[in-house]
């Protein structure tokens, strides 16, 4: 079972409602903060599984990642405020206020359930996350055939395999995987390039 369920986010209304639907699926304490900076400085100690939702935004700092990568642990959701219009439905470590309570609560027990499957998701091959890296940069399938010397019609393949291994299918959500997981590096890029 889960250790405790953390949430970060500048709406209280936000905050109160995700507790306060956790608070009736998980036999756990649910944590709100109003920002990262309060949770790293509040002395709590995070072990075994555990989950934090929070915003796009933070999801993409560098000093979250790191923390990520210190707990290994702790799975990442990220949340948004609706599903993002012309997308196919959101993957199981993204929830969305479009979301009912029990799709909320069923994405995030798939982690407690089985806590190493989320992280352990099929391997990408070598080219595959060459052409993920490329892909988060935002190159277009034409940029990333001509920099890898490959036909569009083999990043397509690739793009199509990492969907399905990943359980990803946009392009933003990605991007959010290759930041969380460190495939490529934000401590140089401004937000707004990954956009």
């Amino acid at each position: 079972m889960a250790e405790c369920v953390y949430i970060i986010h500048d709406s209280s209304i936000v905050q109160l409602g995700l507790a306060a639907i956790l608070q009736r699926h998980f036999n756990c304490p649910v944590r709100t903060f109003d920002a990262f900076q309060n949770l790293f400085s509040s002395g709590e100690t995070i072990h075994g599984t555990s989950v934090v939702i929070t915003g796009r935004e933070l999801s993409l700092r560098p000093d979250f990642k790191n923390f990520l990568t210190e707990h290994p642990g702790l799975h990442a959701f990220v949340l948004f405020d609706q599903a993002t219009p012309g997308e196919p439905e959101t993957p199981e470590h993204f929830i969305s206020m479009d979301h009912s309570p029990s799709e909320i609560c069923s994405r995030i027990d798939r982690v407690f359930s089985n806590p190493g499957e989320e992280k352990q998701a099929s391997e990408l091959t070598s080219r595959e996350i060459e052409v993920l890296k490329l892909l988060a940069m935002g190159n277009s399938n034409k940029e990333i055939a001509a920099k890898l010397f490959i036909s569009t019609h083999t990043v397509i393949s690739h793009r199509k395999n990492i969907s399905e291994k990943l359980s990803i299918r946009s392009a933003s959500g990605l991007t959010v995987y290759a930041v969380l997981n460190n495939y490529i590096d934000t401590s140089n890029l401004d937000i707004g390039d990954l956009i």
